[in-house]
């Protein structure tokens, strides 16, 4: 969306994406309307390679991350006694890519998208190894901030790329493929260190640290897509909030509540009754949920986006009501599970839309507005959310993203009414059916 976290704590979904072109130089296809790149599209070797490439990219990373987040854990519960300052330890590497967020647009247009992913992923594996050794807390919080920051600009501009090489008509199935191989390569991650057996040895630091370089090389197969960003305007991110207020509002409510549902499920489960190795299975349940992301992109292409983000939104409060009401919990897990579904409804038209709507030569620092805006819905989530479980028990994580939700549907609501009153739009322009707009610019 976009970065995944304790292993009991927090699970996080982090689009990771990409992009090519076709013959044509790629100032000249700017200028392109997009139907007419459409009808010149077409699948080639070339394009595939560089397709495989970049999944390939977000598969290591996120395998990478997988194994780290396993031995951040191991470290934190055998050196950190305080659970206060071992969730702000997953809040330190949030908040480093929401603080870097206004810098990855100039840090992409001076070195380039390839070399900026390679860089970091070189920084990150320097910052994993480091954390074998812990020293002191503040230390440890430097290298937790470092990894963030890196983590944050590989997942930005990876994403990035894979929608800037991808056509509209395969654009929303690009980021299912990404979500779906971030998901199985995080969770192959506490597998792997499983067979290996060496646990939180050094060697397996730096396991970790060598597939997250192998994944920097490997983007270098698309450095073609280098010359797009050279293009863009330096616009100020808050305008690109400003300007697409229903979209970021999604994007921070989407976040806010996938990120509490992930980090809070486990500790629900236990406090309703289940054993551990139940509770654990609802966070297992959850993140299975991402696998609807495939058949959600068709979805994405038949229908309205603003539509579908409204309509799951609730779908997904229903859920989160009928899971509070829940007596018998035998079949939660199932519950778990629909619920996932429904915020992933919320969240890939979100991330289509706010992609299809600029150009490419803005895509870069909209996105990383965009994640700006959910990776603080996700730190305000995981506080607000933990303030409201200790306050009124563990229906307080239903209170807390059953909230979020209606105050997003609220807002967007009154957004529409405000622009009906004020003839911004008409009632005969609202439709279900998915209509296709050129992209616009913002100056």
């Amino acid at each position: 969306m976009f970065f995944l976290s304790h292993l009991q704590k927090i699970a996080r979904n982090r689009i990771s994406t990409s992009r090519n072109y076709h013959s044509h130089d790629n100032a000249i296809f700017n200028q392109l309307p997009l139907n007419k790149h459409d009808r010149e599209f077409v699948w080639n070797k070339s394009l595939i390679i560089d397709h495989l490439a970049v999944y390939s990219s977000i598969f290591l990373s996120s395998l990478a991350y997988g194994i780290a987040t396993v031995l951040i854990s191991l470290k934190l519960e055998a050196n950190v006694e305080n659970e206060i300052l071992i969730s702000f330890s997953t809040v330190a590497q949030i908040t480093a890519g929401a603080f870097f967020s206004r810098f990855l647009p100039s840090l992409g247009k001076k070195i380039g998208m390839t070399r900026s992913i390679f860089f970091a992923s070189i920084t990150v594996s320097i910052a994993t190894i480091c954390l074998y050794k812990y020293i002191s807390y503040p230390l440890w919080i430097f290298f937790i901030f470092i990894m963030g920051t890196s983590l944050f600009i590989t997942s930005v501009t990876r994403n990035t790329i894979m929608i800037d090489i991808s056509p509209t008509s395969f654009r929303a199935l690009s980021i299912s493929i990404g979500s779906v191989t971030v998901a199985v390569g995080t969770a192959l991650g506490p597998i792997i260190i499983n067979i290996l057996g060496t646990g939180e040895n050094l060697i397996t630091f730096i396991y970790s640290a060598v597939i997250y370089v192998i994944s920097g090389i490997i983007i270098f197969r698309v450095k073609k897509i280098d010359s797009i960003i050279r293009h863009q305007k330096k616009i100020a991110i808050y305008r690109y909030i400003l300007h697409s207020p229903k979209i970021m509002i999604s994007g921070f409510s989407f976040s806010y509540v996938m990120c509490s549902c992930s980090a809070f499920s486990i500790i629900y489960g236990l406090k309703i009754g289940l054993d551990e190795s139940q509770s654990s299975l609802l966070l297992t349940y959850l993140l299975l949920g991402n696998i609807t992301f495939i058949p959600m992109s068709y979805l994405c292409n038949k229908f309205n986006l603003r539509f579908l983000m409204i309509c799951f939104s609730l779908i997904s409060l229903y859920s989160i009501i009928n899971i509070s009401k829940i007596e018998n919990f035998e079949n939660l897990h199932l519950y778990f599970f629909i619920l996932f579904v429904c915020l992933s409804g919320i969240k890939l038209p979100t991330l289509v839309l706010i992609n299809e709507k600029y150009k490419s030569t803005q895509r870069l620092a909209v996105n990383s507005a965009f994640t700006q805006v959910t990776l603080l819905g996700a730190v305000f989530g995981l506080i607000t959310t933990g303030i409201a479980i200790k306050a009124f028990g563990y229906q307080g994580l239903w209170y807390s993203t059953g909230g979020i939700l209606v105050l997003h549907l609220v807002f967007c609501f009154l957004n529409y009414a405000k622009k009906i009153i004020f003839g911004e739009i008409k009632l005969s322009n609202f439709s279900i059916i998915k209509k296709n707009i050129e992209p616009e610019e913002l100056n």
